[in-house]
């Protein structure tokens, strides 16, 4: 994620059917407004085309956004964001807040990562990571955008640890996401191609429902995993 403007996220038609998914997207950006506690310098780790960051932005957080695909860093400028391509152009202890989407999957050396995520934020400051769960849901689709993981709580838990971020909270996010992706796989359904239909579907009528029952209680599985830490 910290390479230069020739990269190409292989994953950008998925970016594009995100827009189908307005109830998931604005659960994940309700959780970076609930956590940010008036932050002021904020960073968005891996912006893509601004789904989050424009939700985010209605939210009253105007966050920096770093994206190194050089397409979607053009429709990042044209949304209004201030914009850089690598966390080298992030001066160090600077940040209040920084949360990041779906990409720490995408990068080999996670930890090297996040120990430069954390070299950015000043003392006290937090990060916040929301981020697929359990590598037994790795499917033909992860393969197909690049991902060379999947986490539980103890691998990203002992990761940001590593990193020198003292861990405020891990746990698992869109339960019944879970069940879904274990239905399609018991099927036989892994040939990595995603269908909008199935998306839009699930957003609409599945996804509320598991927030209702993730509001009553923290459940053991869920398709994502959410890590809050701060930078001690």
């Amino acid at each position: 994620m910290d390479s230069n403007a020739d990269f190409e996220y292989q994953g950008a038609e998925i970016l594009q059917l995100g827009n189908l998914m307005p109830n998931y997207n604005r659960s994940i950006a309700d959780l970076v407004c609930r956590y940010a506690a008036g932050a002021a310098n904020v960073l968005d780790f891996g912006a893509g085309i601004g789904t989050l960051s424009l939700t985010v932005r209605e939210g009253g957080i105007n966050p920096i956004c770093l994206e190194p695909d050089a397409r979607q860093r053009a429709e990042l400028v044209r949304h209004g964001f201030t914009v850089v391509s690598s966390l080298s152009d992030v001066a160090e202890g600077s940040l209040d807040y920084i949360y990041s989407s779906n990409v720490l999957e995408h990068i080999e050396d996670d930890v090297a990562a996040l120990s430069d995520l954390r070299k950015r934020l000043r003392p006290g400051g937090r990060l916040l990571l929301y981020i697929p769960a359990f590598q037994s849901l790795f499917s033909a689709m992860d393969r197909a955008v690049g991902h060379f993981r999947r986490y539980d709580r103890k691998m990203l838990g002992d990761k940001l640890q590593a990193a020198g971020f003292a861990v405020e909270d891990l746990y698992y996010a869109d339960v019944l996401g879970y069940f879904v992706t274990r239905l399609f796989q018991s099927i036989g359904n892994d040939t990595g191609k995603i269908n909008a239909f199935t998306l839009s579907t699930y957003d609409r009528a599945i996804f509320p429902v598991g927030q209702i029952i993730e509001r009553i209680a923290r459940m053991p599985v869920g398709k994502n995993i959410v890590g809050l830490a701060r930078n001690a």
